[in-house]
């Protein structure tokens, strides 16, 4: 088990490393292009997110308050004497719960509306990149590769954005200040419990560092099944003709089992996180009643701090465990958004020029294609007239020059050649 965990990895890393800069396909950003890219856009929009933090800060503190105040009528009703102040206090908890419901709502509200306008902002990003791509590099590329981008990725970013981002911010600020009401409640019930949750950092640190390379590798394999995809469906005359369509779909069915790979190495790094995390956000409740008690026992906390303790390790394990959810859903949204700008670096293929065609006409001279160099698959090939004179789908594409050609000479009626058909002729 642990020598195919090893070579799941090793597998992902390899993908990972080729996707910087690969050979054939489309490219991935790096992490810090979509650091930069998301931070861009957050700026963008610095007083919604701000209110957004503002609003779930109020709303987290007010949800605090509670556990505090409770602690304090448990020990007015336990101790000597009469009772005093149980039904103003009563009327502070109920006003600070209403509160809560308030400002929960207005940071809900402001979250969405957030998490929409900047979903609206980079999907418009998106289509001005697509539309800008070069067109030689459009057509000599995967079409599984981009439609995977356009689609699937699209999608992962998406739901990232309307839900993640606010998400994780809203559980952030309640982990944080819950570790501050703690603290405040009684350090020697809070430490106990804050080391044992502090002690799974290494893990979540370990499967953050891994899993932002898992998802770009699983992309990468979504990609390969819909390329495959793409191409059986395309040339399906060719595969019928030829008798292709066992081998195509062996084709399928082994893209399929690499996915699955993939899928296996990321679902073995959550299984990893989530049984420490299991461990570390239960055990700090035991933690609490054995400390709680041994300090009742000597004098150290108060009945209502033990209470107020309790309360507040059961509310942090729920943000707690939101967090981890949103920054795993966020990991996913970050890979498919650094496939998505990585469609963004390719350069373009050609510069403007100042040349005019003389005519209508176009002439031709020596026209020579290839896919790949050194494999002509167009050679010798002269004409004048329309470029819908050309005679094969190859030669179409350098004409209007949307193919780099392998070396010809074409230029307009009345005008000397140029020296390619996609370099400075309009």
């Amino acid at each position: 088990m642990r020598d195919r965990h090893r070579l799941r990895r090793e597998r992902a890393e390899r993908v990972y490393a080729d996707s910087r800069n690969p050979a054939r396909g489309w490219p991935v950003a790096d992490d810090r292009a979509v650091m930069r890219f998301i931070a861009a856009m957050v700026r963008e929009r610095r007083w919604s997110f701000t209110a957004l933090v503002v609003l779930n800060a109020l709303a987290a503190a007010a949800a605090l308050a509670v556990p505090r105040l409770l602690g304090q009528l448990i020990d007015r009703v336990i101790a000597p004497g009469p009772a005093a102040g149980l039904g103003s206090l009563a009327l502070v908890i109920v006003a600070v719960v209403v509160a809560q419901a308030a400002f929960t709502f207005a940071g809900q509200l402001t979250s969405t509306l957030f998490g929409q306008n900047l979903l609206a902002s980079m999907r418009e990003y998106v289509v001005e990149t697509i539309l800008r791509l070069p067109l030689s590099r459009v057509e000599g590329a995967s079409t599984g590769d981009l439609v995977t981008r356009v689609t699937r990725d699209v999608g992962t970013m998406s739901r990232a954005v309307q839900t993640g981002l606010p998400m994780a911010v809203i559980a952030l600020l309640t982990v944080v200040l819950s570790v501050g009401a703690m603290l405040l409640n009684s350090a020697l019930l809070a430490v106990p419990s804050l080391l044992v949750i502090a002690a799974s950092a290494v893990q979540v640190r370990r499967y953050l560092r891994r899993a932002s390379i898992c998802y770009i590798a699983e992309g990468a394999t979504y990609s390969q099944i819909n390329t495959t995809l793409t191409e059986t469906v395309e040339g399906s005359r060719t595969v019928e003709a030829l008798g292709l369509a066992e081998r195509r779909v062996r084709a399928e069915e082994a893209d399929i089992a690499v996915s699955a790979q993939a899928e296996r190495y990321g679902m073995t790094l959550r299984n990893l996180l989530f049984a420490v995390i299991d461990v570390a956000f239960n055990l700090p409740r035991v933690i609490t009643v054995l400390v709680g008690a041994w300090g009742y026992w000597n004098g150290y906390v108060t009945l209502g701090q033990i209470t107020a303790a309790v309360l507040y390790v059961e509310a942090l394990s729920r943000p707690l465990d939101r967090l981890v959810a949103e920054v795993d859903r966020l990991q996913v949204g970050a890979a498919s958004t650094a496939r998505l700008l990585g469609i963004a670096t390719v350069p373009p293929d050609r510069e403007p020029g100042t040349a005019v065609p003389a005519g209508p006409e176009l002439v031709g001279e020596d026209l020579r294609f290839a896919y790949r160099p050194g494999h002509d698959v167009l050679h010798g090939v002269d004409f004048a007239g329309h470029s819908s004179a050309s005679g094969s789908p190859s030669s179409a594409q350098v004409v209007p020059g949307s193919r780099r050609s392998a070396g010809c000479s074409l230029g307009s009626t009345g005008r000397a050649p140029a020296p390619s058909a996609s370099e400075g002729w309009t």
